[in-house]
C-alpha cells in the first residue's frame, strides 16, 4: 500500500509538468515591443511635516497646532486650491530617556501639497519653512497629460514589436500577417520622490537654495507581446 501511494504521489507531481510539455507551441512570431515617451513634468507633489520635541505634551501639542494653522493660512495666501491640501498624519510619541530616567514627547502632523504651478515652488518652500514646517518627507512630480503618454507610448510598443517581428521573419526569407494576439506587460508608473529634506540648521533662504530641484523629465514606458501569422 505504501508504494502504491508513492507512486501515486510522483505521478501528481509529474503530471503537470507532462501536461505543459504537451501544450502546442503558438504558431507564428512572437515579440515583445516597448515605448518611451519622456514628458516634461507640470506638477510637483510634496510631502512636508511640523514636528516640535519637548517635556509636556500640552506645550508641544499647541507648538505644532500653531505652525500647523499658519501653514495652512500660507498654502490657501499662495493660491493653493483646499483640495490640493491633504493632511497625512497625526502623531504624538512618547520616549524614555533611561539616563534621565524621564519621558520625552514629541507631536507632529504630516501634509501633502500638490503644487500646480512649478513657478512657484521655491517661493513656496520658502513660506513654508518661515509659517514652521521643518521636514520635507519628500517630493515627486508628474504630468497633467499622463493618459495621452501613456497612449503614444503603446503606439510606440505595438510599432516596435512590429519592426521586430519583420526582422525575424525576413531573415527566414517570410513575412509576417495579421496580429493575432497583443499581452500588455505594463506596470503602474511609481513616481521618483526625492530624499527626506530637513531644515532644523538652515534659515529659510538658505535652505531653498540647497534644495532647488530639478524636474528633468518622467519617463513614461509600455511593453507588450504582439503574435503574428508567419508568411511564406
Amino acid at each position: 500500500m505504501k508504494t502504491l501511494k508513492n507512486s501515486l504521489i510522483a505521478f501528481l507531481l509529474i503530471f503537470p509538468f507532462v501536461m505543459h510539455a504537451q501544450e502546442p507551441i503558438p504558431a507564428g512570431v512572437s515579440v515583445s515591443g516597448e515605448g518611451k515617451i519622456y514628458v516634461k513634468p507640470d506638477i510637483v507633489h510634496i510631502n512636508i511635516a511640523i514636528e516640535h520635541k519637548g517635556d509636556y505634551v500640552k506645550e508641544i501639542q499647541k507648538a505644532t497646532q500653531k505652525d500647523v494653522d499658519a501653514t495652512l493660512k500660507f498654502l490657501k495666501n499662495a493660491g493653493i486650491p483646499e483640495k490640493n491640501i491633504q493632511t497625512q498624519y497625526i502623531r504624538l510619541n512618547e520616549e524614555y530617556q533611561y539616563n534621565q530616567k524621564t519621558y520625552t514627547y514629541s507631536s507632529s502632523q504630516g501634509i501633502s501639497v500638490k503644487i500646480e504651478d512649478m513657478s512657484k515652488y521655491e517661493n513656496i518652500i520658502t513660506g513654508l519653512m518661515n509659517s514652521g514646517v521643518n521636514r520635507i518627507n519628500n517630493i515627486y512630480f508628474e504630468s497633467s497629460e499622463v493618459e495621452k503618454y501613456e497612449a503614444q507610448a503603446r503606439v510606440k510598443a505595438i510599432k516596435d514589436a512590429k519592426e521586430k517581428a519583420k526582422q525575424y521573419a525576413e531573415a527566414l526569407g517570410q513575412s509576417i500577417g495579421k496580429a493575432k494576439s497583443i499581452t500588455d506587460l505594463s506596470m503602474p508608473r511609481i513616481p521618483v520622490s526625492y530624499a527626506t529634506m530637513e531644515f532644523k540648521q538652515l534659515n529659510a533662504a538658505d535652505a531653498v537654495s540647497q534644495q532647488s530641484i530639478a524636474p528633468g523629465e518622467i519617463e513614461v514606458t509600455a511593453n507588450v507581446i504582439v503574435n503574428f501569422n508567419l508568411m511564406e
